[in-house]
């Protein structure tokens, strides 16, 4: 068992990253779906992934990194039944662009 959760700790940190990387690709006010984050991270096996992309995707929304959303709603990951979707928090994308941008002082 001790080896499991030695993995999981593993792939959640693989997952979060494939999750911001995604949503980065994907540009401002753009969704992914969780199985995509899971399918970067094992592509062969990653339907198993699915509750480790929930608990990142909880962790970065409450950390104010990303949005889960189910429908038009943003929602708690924790409470979500059904499908959701991962968006990057309002301003996290502009707020990244304007600090790339800032001149070196």
């Amino acid at each position: 068992m001790a080896a499991q959760n030695n993995d999981t700790r593993g792939s959640n940190r693989d997952v979060r990253t494939a999750i911001m990387q995604l949503l980065a690709a994907r540009g401002p006010d753009k969704t992914i779906c969780p199985s995509e984050a899971a399918r970067r991270v094992r592509p062969d096996a990653w339907r198993p992934l699915l509750p480790i992309v929930r608990e990142a995707a909880g962790q970065l929304a409450a950390a104010g990194t990303i949005v889960v959303q189910q429908g038009d709603r943003t929602v708690d990951v924790a409470d979500a039944r059904g499908p959701i979707r991962l968006a990057l928090a309002s301003g996290k994308s502009q707020q990244q662009n304007s600090q790339d941008e800032k001149p070196d002082p």
